[in-house]
C-alpha cells in the first residue's frame, strides 16, 4: 500500500467518524459507517424513536368577581344623617383587683387565694352568682430591693388577681344600689384596688337601640335631601347609594383607683348609671332631576 492510500483511508475514515458523531448530536443513528481499508458499509435504517409527548396543562379556570352596584344618575345630592338612641343600661361590671405581698412565692398565694375565697362567698350572701364572676389575669412577681452598687436582692413576691363582677338589673336605681354594695363587700373582704365600674347594656338591648338610631339618621338625612331639593327647584328621584358607621360605646367607666378599708360607720357607697346610647351616622347620595 503506497503512502498517498494510506493518507487517503485515513482521511476517509476520520471524515466518517465526524458525519457519525453530528447523526448522533441531533439524535439521528448513523446509516453509513465508514472503514480505513473497506471503503463505505451500507447499514439498514434503524426505527426512529418518537419524541415524548407534551404535557398539556388545563386551561385557567375562569374566576367570577361579584361587584357591587349602584344606581346611577346623571345629577345627585349628597347627605349626612344622624340618630341616636337611648336607654338605661341593664348591667354593671365592678373590676377588682387583690395584691398580696409575702416573704414567699407560697406565701403570697395562699393570702391571695383566701381574700379571693371571702369575697366569693360575701358576693353569693348578696345573691351574685359565681358565673357572674370572672378571673381576668392572675401574675406572681419577684419583689426586688435595689441597694446601691450591689445587684438587686429578692425581698418577697407579689400575686395580683384582677377580677370581673358584672351585676345585671333591669331597675336602674337598684343596679346603682348593687354595684355600690359590690365595692363596700369587696373592699372588706380585703380586695386593694378597683380597675374600674362600667355601665353597659346587653346585646339584645344594643340591637333594639341601634334599630332605632338607624332609622333616625335615615329619616334625618331624607329631610335635608328634601330640604336641598325644594331649595334647588328640583326632584328626588331615587336613591343611587346609602352607608352607614355606628358607635356603641363598650362601657361607660365612672370609676378607677385605690381604695381603703371603709370606716365602720362609713354610709353605703350607691352609685348612679345614667343613660346608655348608641349613635348611628349614615352617608346617602339621591339622585335628582329637574
Amino acid at each position: 500500500m503506497t503512502k498517498e492510500k494510506i493518507v487517503l483511508g485515513a482521511g476517509l475514515a476520520a471524515l466518517a467518524l465526524v458525519a457519525a458523531s453530528i447523526l448522533v448530536l441531533y439524535g439521528m443513528s448513523p446509516s453509513l459507517v465508514g472503514a480505513p481499508d473497506q471503503g463505505l458499509v451500507t447499514r439498514p435504517p434503524e426505527t426512529p424513536i418518537a419524541p415524548p409527548p407534551q404535557q398539556v396543562l388545563p386551561a385557567p379556570q375562569q374566576v367570577q368577581q361579584t361587584k357591587s352596584e349602584t344606581t346611577k344618575f346623571e345629577n345627585t345630592i349628597s347627605v349626612s344623617g344622624t340618630g341616636v338612641a337611648k336607654a338605661n343600661p341593664d348591667r354593671v361590671l365592678v373590676a377588682l383587683a387583690i395584691s398580696e405581698e409575702a416573704k414567699t412565692a407560697q406565701l403570697a398565694t395562699e393570702s391571695a387565694a383566701t381574700i379571693f375565697n371571702k369575697l366569693l362567698a360575701t358576693l353569693a350572701a348578696e345573691g351574685i352568682s359565681r358565673n357572674d364572676v370572672q378571673t381576668n389575669s392572675i401574675n406572681l412577681n419577684p419583689v426586688y430591693f435595689y441597694p446601691e452598687r450591689a445587684p438587686p436582692v429578692i425581698t418577697g413576691y407579689r400575686l395580683d388577681h384582677s377580677i370581673t363582677v358584672t351585676i345585671k338589673s333591669q331597675d336602674t336605681t337598684q343596679l346603682g344600689k348593687q354595684a355600690g354594695k359590690v365595692i363596700d363587700v369587696a373592699i372588706a373582704a380585703g380586695v386593694t384596688r378597683i380597675n374600674g365600674i362600667s355601665f353597659a347594656a346587653g346585646d339584645e338591648s344594643i340591637k333594639v337601640l341601634r334599630t332605632q338610631a338607624l332609622k333616625a339618621a335615615i329619616e334625618d338625612a331624607k329631610d335635608k335631601a328634601n330640604t336641598m331639593a325644594n331649595a334647588l327647584g328640583v326632584k328626588i328621584v331615587g336613591v343611587s347609594s346609602v352607608s352607614e358607621s355606628v358607635f356603641i360605646p363598650v362601657a361607660k367607666q365612672v370609676f378607677r383607683g385605690e381604695v381603703a378599708a371603709p370606716a365602720p360607720a362609713a354610709p353605703p357607697t350607691e352609685l348612679v348609671p345614667g343613660e346608655f346610647q348608641v349613635t348611628v351616622n349614615v352617608y346617602v347620595v339621591y339622585g335628582i332631576s329637574g
